[in-house]
């Protein structure tokens, strides 16, 4: 999604790109952007989610860092502000330490820290009830969402999440499914696990804010930026050794 902003002042900031989670889509920025300044315009994001195309293979931040900035190339955007959610986090800070002559300043939430193997298992299985909605056939529209509405971590339910939810529904032979392909989410999350993030730091030029959850999905402890993940990133950024 690339939107111009506008302050509580009313002076427009530029343009915002905002890049969205593992399993989610462009919807999930909708309340924030329409907060900042419609009319908005959207990207659908990363490949293979959403309605974005979907290519067999290639899910990694090699080739969503090539897709953000041929967006930013097709939208003649010298320069805008970066914003990821998770995986998009990921994206955004390699994006910002491969091209950072793109970027004004960037937004991390929730993500683009180290973590250890155990801590990184953690937070897949706090995001299982996600993962396991892909990829399985429910009879109708309605019978996903009421499975949706039920979900422990979507509360409360508004308009804005059945909105979300509905944009990723598309029809099949026996009735609808998520438009998103479950092993392409598993390629993304093997990559995912061998990126080394303090690689990137020393190659960011831009003002980082890193914005994290303080309370896990379904345990304490399952946190995509713990504390002590945090502070080792700023101690990385500072570091003149990266």
């Amino acid at each position: 999604m690339a939107s111009p902003s506008t302050s509580p002042h009313g002076s427009e900031a530029g343009p915002i790109l905002c890049i969205h989670g593992i399993t989610a889509n462009c919807r999930c920025w909708d309340v924030l952007a329409h907060s900042l300044a419609p009319p908005i315009g959207f990207w659908h994001g990363p490949a293979g989610r959403g309605r974005s195309e979907k290519p067999a293979s290639g899910y990694s931040l090699e080739y969503h860092v090539q897709d953000i900035r041929c967006v930013l190339d097709d939208l003649r955007i010298d320069r805008a502000v970066i914003m990821g959610h998770s995986l998009g986090a990921f994206i955004g800070l390699a994006f910002a330490a491969e091209h950072p002559e793109r970027v004004e300043k960037m937004i991390l939430v929730d993500g683009g820290g180290d973590l250890s193997k155990e801590q990184m298992d953690k937070v897949f299985a706090g995001i299982k009830p996600s993962l396991e909605r892909l990829g399985h056939v429910y009879p109708d529209t309605e019978a996903y969402l009421s499975k949706m509405r039920q979900a422990p971590f979507i509360q409360p339910w508004s308009p804005a999440i059945e909105n979300y939810y509905r944009y990723e529904i598309e029809k099949t032979d026996n009735g609808v499914c998520t438009n998103i392909t479950p092993a392409h989410i598993a390629e993304e999350a093997d990559n995912i696990r061998k990126v080394k993030c303090a690689e990137y730091y020393a190659r960011v030029r831009c003002n980082v804010l890193i914005l994290r959850a303080t309370d896990g999905l379904l345990s304490d402890d399952d946190l995509l930026l713990p504390g002590d993940v945090v502070d080792r990133m700023l101690r990385k950024s500072r570091s003149p050794d990266g």
